[in-house]
């Protein structure tokens, strides 16, 4: 990398700081994406069991 002048030893920081920067927000989203579907999913549970419960008692 000594071979290449400031300019392109620059650019091709900012290029690979780029790409860092957009895994980083990918993954960012995704695990947010999990943490909700994760509540979501116990929501749905819990509902679930309520129904079934009150199902039961009407038996």
């Amino acid at each position: 990398m000594s071979d290449l002048p400031n300019t392109a030893r620059g650019q091709l920081d900012s290029r690979t700081a780029r790409a860092t920067a957009r895994l980083e927000n990918a993954e960012n989203v995704r695990a947010e994406a999990e943490d909700k579907q994760q509540v979501a999913d116990e929501r749905t549970a819990q509902l679930k069991a309520m129904r079934l419960a009150r199902e039961n008692e009407k038996s």
